[in-house]
């Protein structure tokens, strides 16, 4: 909670776990990717897309 007696997120700290998100019972929370970050793949055929996309590109 901050000062004012309403919840507060540090960015700083906040790793995405999401728990304040689906723990708010007001709706007024929800995840946005911070700037520069990029999700990992969904799963094992989206990583190696992702992988043999990285490779390429060194060239």
């Amino acid at each position: 909670m901050g000062e004012d007696n309403i919840p507060h997120v540090d960015a700083d700290l906040c790793f995405g776990c999401a728990a304040c998100a689906t723990g708010c019972t007001e709706d007024s929370v929800k995840m946005v990717a911070k700037p520069g970050y990029e999700a990992p793949p969904e799963n094992a055929k989206a990583m190696q897309k992702a992988l043999i996309t990285a490779f390429t590109k060194k060239g």
